[in-house]
């Protein structure tokens, strides 16, 4: 999975150029676990940027990825691997909703983190005191699945991939509307508590490099609900839209005053729990 970044110097300059719609080239990285990514824009500008995706939203995307690259068995672990990440999630965001010691929360998670079957029933306790009712889960024949593939070696068909991956989006979508409607403002403080920290300032930085953040465009996100956008349906869909994506030459605009007006008025007219890009 590749990512899209921008150059925050060559934003600024177009919109105080009084040119809006101007477009930026923007570099293509790969994924990095620490989420900073350090490049040198075609001006010449070096620039920061923090990448503020949460884990489990980059590995499921990665499996979407990784189907349409052929990797089938990839994509299986990096599907197991969202939604094992998003465990640890759930849990936080249960506990901060439910006003837990911090110190007991650590605790609880660090006995837990070396063993999945500890992570799922850490999730399985979470979301029923939170939703009064038991979560959605793998049955038995995804477990059966998920094992062959990453215990056993398996390499599964585009179908059998597909499938899976629909099983654990159906899964994180369901636990995540539940998240909204129940504890939103949990929901966003544990997000940003997870986030990336910024690059620490180091001796020697020049002056003239900019530091920026970006989210991008996920199949799983929190912040950002997919059902008014290109990411509505299932995998298949999300499939269509990363070929789509790959075919597209990638740009990016600053917003112009009067655009940033219009989504400001668009979004605080929308019901509670709803927002948008």
């Amino acid at each position: 999975m590749i990512v899209d970044l921008f150059c925050p110097d060559c934003i600024y300059m177009s919109a105080q150029a009084g040119v809006p719609y101007q477009y930026v080239t923007i570099p293509l990285l790969r994924i990095r676990d620490d989420g900073i990514y350090h490049f040198k824009c075609p001006k010449g500008h070096d620039s920061t940027v923090r990448l503020i995706n949460l884990k489990f939203e980059l590995l499921f995307e990665n499996g979407i990825h990784a189907i349409v690259d052929g990797y089938n068995r990839d994509a299986v672990t990096s599907f197991v691997s969202a939604l094992e990440e998003f465990y640890e999630f759930y849990f936080r965001v249960a506990a901060r909703h439910l006003a837990s010691p911090a110190y007991a929360v650590q605790e609880a998670w660090r006995t837990a983190s070396r063993q999945s079957e500890r992570q799922l029933g850490l999730y399985l306790a979470s979301y029923s005191l939170l939703a009064h009712e038991p979560p959605a889960i793998l049955e038995n024949a995804a477990v059966e699945f998920r094992n062959k593939v990453v215990h056993r070696g398996y390499t599964p068909t585009d179908e059998e991939s597909i499938s899976f991956g629909n099983t654990v989006l159906t899964i994180l979508d369901t636990a995540i509307l539940s998240l909204r409607r129940i504890a939103e403002p949990s929901l966003l403080a544990v997000y940003d508590e997870l986030l990336p920290p910024p690059p620490p300032e180091q001796e020697g930085n020049s002056e003239e490099e900019l530091v920026g953040s970006i989210n991008i465009l996920t199949t799983v996100d929190i912040r950002f609900p997919r059902d008014r956008d290109e990411r509505v349906g299932m995998l298949q869909k999300q499939i269509e839209r990363v070929i789509d994506a790959r075919r597209t030459e990638r740009k990016m605009r600053p917003m112009s005053e009067s655009e940033g007006k219009e989504r400001r008025r668009s979004d605080s007219s929308r019901p509670p729990n709803e927002s948008s890009r």
